[in-house]
């Protein structure tokens, strides 16, 4: 019996509405399975809506094994949202008594440390409306370079603020919802009450805690504004590439990455950012050629009203979903796929036609049961 069956369970509305949809939109198209461990072994968000018993230690368990990457929400074709379900589960298990696991000790006791009075700070001064919020790990690892960017950042900004806390997205991550609204409602308030209007973040998770749940703060990441500081020339690159690893939780958020970017081009170092690698039918793998790509929708685009900057933007767009996903990696019938599902939208015949080389039709079938598809 589901959890939507068991109409004994008092389960939360939110997730109620979750699990539905995730058993009516999920296709299980295995998209999101390919690129995921946890999904590997435990089946598709359709899947594991449909066994989900709120009642049962072990289902409940489940979900804590997801590692919230977001991977999941970024491929679905359908739009849906996996990670969220997952902690919504988190959250129904924490209120059912099954969310406590030895497992998760160290985090919290590093979180109660940042929480703690001998770890946290308030130094805000006269006029102060903006502060800098190094969150936990910076100042806990370095805080010799803490110090340097509070003064950088003071050079342009004389009365920054500067707060040494903790966000607390340990515990929501953990589904400790109650507690996470407490502690962090309870600091959002203090700054509200200070005159706090905007928050710059070390921290990517604090990042992402400020503006999911503190939307009236103006909140950057201390790259942004570092990137403004710094001189307005790029110098000449020198020395090895650089390749910058996104955190997870940012992947959607073009400002900071950006920034980061920007300030290592300042500083005269290249970026070479991670190849993208499409896997042949022949388990072979060979670099995501652009040009090729283009050839191919130019072939199938003749004699109709579509200019190649249409087309470029079509491949720009399929790029960009890669590296939002951080997928470096991609089958050949993965990449047809994102191209065809564009092109359809952009004109019907170019999208035949590619699909008859892309998809090999064998027959007039096949064929004409790719044209009853557009129907």
């Amino acid at each position: 019996m589901t959890a939507l069956q068991n109409e004994g369970a008092a389960l939360r509305t939110s997730l109620a509405g979750m699990l539905a949809d995730a058993i009516g939109g999920c296709t299980g198209c295995g998209v999101c399975v390919a690129e995921c461990g946890f999904l590997k072994l435990y089946g598709s968000p359709r899947a594991i809506a449909q066994g989900y018993d709120p009642e049962d230690p072990k289902k409940n368990a489940l979900c804590f094994e997801c590692s919230l990457c977001g991977l999941c929400s970024a491929v679905c074709p359908e739009g849906l949202d996996p990670k969220a379900l997952f902690l919504e589960m988190r959250r129904e298990a924490v209120d059912r008594g099954f969310g406590a696991f030895p497992e998760h000790k160290g985090l919290l006791a590093y979180e109660r440390t940042g929480l703690s009075k001998r770890f946290s700070w308030y130094g805000l001064p006269q006029g102060c409306t903006t502060i800098f919020f190094p969150g936990c790990a910076l100042p806990g690892t370095r805080p010799a370079a803490t110090q340097k960017v509070y003064r950088l950042l003071q050079e342009a900004i004389p009365d920054l603020g500067i707060v040494l806390d903790c966000c607390t997205k340990p515990s929501h991550d953990l589904g400790k919802e109650r507690f996470f609204q407490d502690m962090f409602g309870e600091m959002v308030a203090w700054l509200e009450a200070a005159g706090v209007k905007r928050v710059l973040v070390a921290c990517p998770n604090c990042y992402k805690v400020f503006n999911e749940y503190a939307p009236q703060f103006l909140t950057e990441t201390v790259y942004q504004q570092l990137a403004e500081l710094a001189p307005g020339g790029v110098l000449e690159a020198v020395g090895a590439p650089v390749t910058i690893h996104d955190p997870c939780v940012i992947r959607f958020e073009e400002a900071p990455r950006s920034a980061v970017r920007s300030l290592l081009a300042k500083a005269g170092r290249r970026v070479e950012e991670m190849p993208l690698m499409v896997i042949k039918k022949d388990s072979r793998r060979e670099p995501f050629d652009r040009g090729k790509l283009m050839r191919g929708l130019v072939a199938a685009t003749v004699k109709r009203n579509v200019d190649p900057g249409q087309l470029a933007a079509l491949i720009s767009d399929v790029e960009a979903e890669l590296h939002n996903s951080f997928r470096y990696e991609i089958s050949a019938k993965q990449l047809g796929d994102l191209v065809l599902t564009r092109l359809k939208a952009l004109d019907k015949v170019a999208y035949v036609r590619f699909a008859s080389v892309y998809k090999e039709f064998q027959d007039l079938d096949e064929f004409t049961g790719e044209l009853r598809g557009l129907e």
